[in-house]
């Protein structure tokens, strides 16, 4: 189908005369988006009001007529829209528009599926890790000893952050993004268990692409306080990559209900900590 787009402009102090274009076509004959298109664009008038001059008080058109674009030989005879010359109706906007950034990709995509059981009870969840790396999905350069570090779970408040989005990484992420290893933060994360804002944490271990493709966890508790959920593991070897959420909800907040069941699609995440472009330590 064609991608269109429809703009017009009414032109104040006047009786029912506008300016736009309509169904014009942002596609190239490739299927590629313009990059940048500018329409000139004369004036109109809808039909709808009797009148030849700059005024809004004017008697309604009876019976309405079509739409009709205004040229030398339909512009009203007092000369209204015609050059110096009168011998053209030159343009009267000029409408240009480029082509903004894409829509940036989901940081995860998560299914969830409801459950019957209320956000004030204290819940368990059983998580398993499945791999999605490989030379069939990743075949550019895919490392033979593609593998992930010790994955870490936390359930914690909305107060507590372990990594998002354009945030910088903490030390503890920096370690897990470059080297796997989680020591750091699970330091961080114990201070957090302290202060109040992270509650159960579960930490995996270590498991290679060629070996293993599913890991699962010990059950994490989850209580209407910490009823959020981050997760990190490195993307190894590779300078800094990991992936893995942050922040999920595991509450319908319209039920006042767990979710029964959560799937987190992740992808692949830059610490912001090392450079490189290959996957090397």
């Amino acid at each position: 189908f064609l991608f269109q787009i429809v703009i017009y402009c009414l032109g104040v102090n006047s009786p029912d005369w506008f300016s736009g274009f309509s169904k014009f076509d942002t596609v190239d004959g490739d299927g590629n988006w313009f990059q940048e298109f500018t329409i000139a664009t004369g004036p109109w008038d809808a039909g709808t009001e009797d009148g030849d001059t700059y005024n809004t008080e004017n008697d309604a058109t009876s019976p309405q007529s079509t739409i009709m674009e205004f040229t030398t030989a339909t512009a009203p005879s007092n000369g209204v829209f015609l050059n110096a010359a009168q011998d053209a109706v030159l343009p009267v906007v000029s409408w240009t528009c480029r082509l903004g950034p894409a829509e940036p990709l989901p940081a995860f995509d998560v299914t969830t599926t409801d459950s019957s059981v209320a956000s004030t009870e204290t819940v368990n969840y059983e998580c398993q890790f499945i791999n999605n790396w490989s030379a069939v999905n990743h075949p550019i350069m895919y490392p033979s000893s593609a593998h992930w570090s010790p994955p870490i779970l936390a359930a914690h408040t909305n107060q507590y952050t372990m990594w998002e989005e354009s945030g910088m990484s903490s030390d503890g992420v920096q370690l897990v993004a470059e080297t796997g290893g989680t020591s750091t933060l699970q330091d961080e994360l114990s201070s957090a268990v302290i202060s109040g804002t992270v509650g159960t944490v579960v930490v995996g271990t270590s498991t290679f692409n060629s070996v293993t493709q599913v890991q699962f966890f010990d059950d994490i508790e989850m209580t209407p306080t910490f009823h959020y959920m981050s997760t990190i593991s490195m993307i190894a070897p590779s300078p800094d990559w990991f992936t893995g959420y942050y922040g999920v909800d595991f509450i319908n907040s319209a039920t006042e209900t767990w979710y029964d069941e959560v799937v987190i699609t992740t992808y692949a995440w830059d610490a912001g900590t090392e450079e490189g472009d290959t996957y090397s330590g």
